[in-house]
């Protein structure tokens, strides 16, 4: 699996720009973003030659529906065009719906006045059409459902189900399923059982966490599970980290967070290689979420097989990254405790890869 970084939810601390080289420095393979009719798209392709990263590919509808048969012709025009912009910088795919999106997602038109029927034909029918341009200009579109709970309300495709169907009908390999793990674990949970039954159509997975849609491991989806399903079933394509992270520092796909090491004794605290860090780990009461400013510690997570694998400790807020050999391993039987001004969470390593791992 292929790392990919969303550089409208990440690095957002610096000029879009810098984002490119970030990515590429933390261990990413590629990039994606959101919009490309808002970006100067010579200096994206720069960006991205100069950081040795790949773009993977952008939001390529616009504004306008699948859903909407008047809107067809309309809908093709801004597709071509969306086209051309991913061969001018290089990018390999982009990310359609059914809907069209405006300001913060909202979806523009819930076609409430046409039925299911004549939205799931007029989809079929644009997207077989679409397909003759990907196939065209060798882009590959990637169909995503979205939540319609929290994020969409009101939008068409909901389920991997249809998305797949669809997708297996026309029957093309320029048009393939985007699934995002955190839309549809509000749609339909069952990730694992869904991807085991569409794997052969899913070209792009977005990962964050539900509810919240911030790193894995702060809400209720298991991702270990999720990520030995993919390697499981020989999934190849990109891993693309679409999360936002809340009142803390990012460093690419790192997040940094207050953290302690919650041990059920002292002892175990000691088995922690201290003579890497400057300060010790404190002991803390197992399951105490009662943390005090003088046992904050800030620790550095890594995702390089997309699970968090803890890389090191940070005093403060500078971060230290730390030789292969020195990575700082989570036992079974201890937790992480990650905090900010806002919130505190408990998480069981269990859900994660604890195995020590190196950025690829």
């Amino acid at each position: 699996m292929k790392r990919c970084a969303c550089i409208d939810t990440l690095y957002t601390e610096l000029p879009f720009e810098e984002r490119f080289a970030a990515a590429k420095k933390d261990g990413f393979e590629s990039v994606e973003f959101w919009d490309w009719r808002i970006r100067d798209l010579k200096k994206v392709r720069a960006a991205a030659e100069a950081a040795g990263i790949a773009i993977s590919g952008f939001n390529g509808d616009n504004d306008f529906s699948l859903v909407d048969p008047e809107q067809e012709s309309a809908y093709l025009d801004a597709l071509k065009a969306s086209l051309e912009a991913a061969q001018a910088v290089g990018a390999e795919t982009v990310t359609i719906h059914s809907n069209a999106l405006g300001d913060g997602g909202i979806v523009v038109n819930h076609y409430d006045e046409l039925s299911d029927t004549v939205k799931l034909c007029s989809m079929y029918r644009t997207l077989t059409e679409s397909v003759k341009l990907a196939e065209q200009y060798k882009i590959r579109m990637n169909l995503e459902a979205l939540n319609i709970k929290v994020d969409h309300v009101g939008n068409f495709l909901q389920t991997t189900q249809m998305a797949a169907e669809v997708t297996r009908l026309i029957g093309s390999p320029y048009l393939m399923v985007l699934f995002d793990a955190y839309h549809m674990q509000y749609n339909e949970g069952a990730l694992c059982y869904n991807l085991e039954k569409y794997i052969d159509q899913i070209g792009h997975i977005h990962v964050a966490d539900c509810p919240g849609r911030h790193e894995p491991g702060t809400g209720e989806i298991c991702y270990h599970n999720v990520y030995e399903t993919l390697k499981r079933f020989g999934y190849k394509y990109r891993v693309g980290y679409e999360q936002v992270v809340v009142d803390a520092e990012l460093h690419g796909f790192v997040y940094i967070g207050k953290v302690v090491v919650a041990a059920q004794d002292e002892d175990m605290a000691r088995q922690l290689p201290r003579t890497q860090f400057s300060y010790q780990a404190d002991a803390v009461e197992h399951g105490h979420a009662d943390v005090g400013d003088d046992e904050r510690r800030l620790f550095l997570f890594d995702e390089p097989q997309g699970l968090p694998a803890v890389l090191g400790i940070a005093h403060d807020r500078e971060a230290v990254r730390l030789p292969v050999d020195h990575l700082l391993e989570v036992r079974a039987d201890q937790e992480i405790i990650i905090g900010n001004n806002h919130f505190i969470h408990q998480i069981n390593p269990l859900s994660f890869d604890t195995h020590r791992h190196h950025p690829a």
